[in-house]
């Protein structure tokens, strides 16, 4: 007779993400939230990289909610290829003037467009804001989604055409990739 480890429940794994859909339904992959904030982290456990995806449209890369505030999220994704950064969001009250700031230098500091959707609605203690949007690659807004004259975030969609050779011409323009020095970002990578 000899004793083994055993165990009578499996454990549960939750993660906070995103899927991604290809047009006749297919699954093309899925993104796990690298970065967690509060409480978020009690019911989730993190993901650990960054994904891009080949669409029709171009590739595509996927932050979730908080990983916007990181610009290394979007500079890997970026690194990897992405032309568009795609982010569900649900960044609630007073949290307006950062995420404006967010998605305007996460595209234009990549040179990418951002396709951002942030959560609309209130729960007992938030109050989500909306102002969803689609960025071009300089981080000009292309189509906005903003509150009413009541001050309240109204449902509905933001459309703009996009084109993906845009990102080509400024990140030529720009050259935002091509001039990193990454030797002298070691400091970027320590955890404190």
């Amino acid at each position: 007779m000899f004793g083994l480890p055993t165990k009578e429940k499996v454990e549960s794994i939750f993660y906070n993400a995103a899927v991604v859909i290809g047009p006749d339904g297919e699954l093309l992959g899925e993104y796990r939230k690298v970065h967690l904030k509060g409480e978020e982290r009690l019911s989730f456990r993190p993901g650990y990289r960054f994904s891009v995806f080949d669409t029709a449209f171009g590739t595509i890369g996927v932050m979730i909610g908080w990983d916007l505030a990181f610009p290394e999220a979007a500079r890997v994704l970026v690194l990897q290829g992405a032309e568009i950064l795609c982010l569900p969001a649900a960044y609630e009250e007073p949290y307006q003037r950062e995420w404006r700031a967010f998605c305007t230098a996460r595209a234009a500091e990549n040179g990418a467009f951002l396709l951002a959707a942030n959560r609309i609605g209130e729960e007992p203690s938030r109050r989500y804001f909306g102002e969803s949007g689609i960025y071009a690659p300089d981080g000009e807004p292309l189509s906005l989604i903003r509150d009413d004259e009541e001050g309240h975030p109204p449902p509905g969609y933001a459309f703009t055409r996009i084109n993906t050779d845009d990102v080509r011409r400024y990140r030529e323009e720009m050259q935002l990739i091509m001039a990193r020095s990454p030797a002298s970002y070691s400091p970027i990578v320590k955890k404190y």
